[in-house]
């Protein structure tokens, strides 16, 4: 594979699945509230992929004591060396709550994700360019952390599949060495959240 490939699978892996990792935890122990149970939304974002300048959001509903479910949005912009990638996902995901929904607790994660990555490389001054959608689905486990008034946090793990693959050509048509693809694979989640 190239450096090309390789770039793009874990865009696409971070893109359509929220993968990123955390290190750490809590500085306190949490506690829970059962004033978050009266709380119907939970907005969430992916701090660490701020870093790298994804934009993660998510929005939870509780439609009953057990579960959640909402969307998931994702804009990522990427340059390194000569490659460039401008990607967006959307998508549905529903949370089921072991204990109940707000509260720290295990939960159960499924997602199904849409996304659409645009991608240029530069490769001995010839510029290839190129598009590509798919879809995905994710299934995972994970703990959910709330803190008074309305804080929260998630970490969680899964796995994935997706459909999403790239081809970038130059400008008279002649493809790059190899197609990019994320078939899927394991990911990690973390998020922080606000309750109301």
């Amino acid at each position: 594979m190239t450096i090309f490939s390789n770039i793009l699978l874990v865009i696409i892996t971070v893109l359509s699945f929220n993968a990123r990792a955390a290190e750490g935890g809590p500085a306190a122990a949490p506690t829970s509230s059962n004033s978050n149970v009266s709380k119907d939304w939970n907005f969430r974002f992916g701090p660490i992929g701020l870093l790298i300048g994804l934009v993660n959001l998510e929005m939870d509903y509780k439609i009953n004591n057990k579960f959640t479910i909402g969307p998931a949005l994702a804009f990522w912009n990427f340059k390194l060396l000569d490659v460039t990638i401008h990607a967006s996902s959307i998508g549905i995901q529903g949370r089921y709550f072991f204990d109940e929904v707000y509260t720290d607790s295990w939960y159960g994660l499924g997602k199904l994700q849409g996304s659409k990555v645009k991608a240029e490389i530069v490769d001995n001054g010839v510029t290839y360019t190129g598009e590509g959608s798919g879809g995905g689905l994710s299934l995972g486990l994970g703990y959910h952390w709330f803190w008074d008034p309305s804080f929260n946090m998630n970490l969680g793990f899964g796995v994935n599949t997706s459909t999403t693959k790239v081809q970038v050509k130059d400008s008279l048509g002649n493809a790059y060495k190899d197609e990019a693809s994320a078939d899927g694979g394991g990911f990690l989640e973390f998020t922080l959240g606000w309750i109301f």
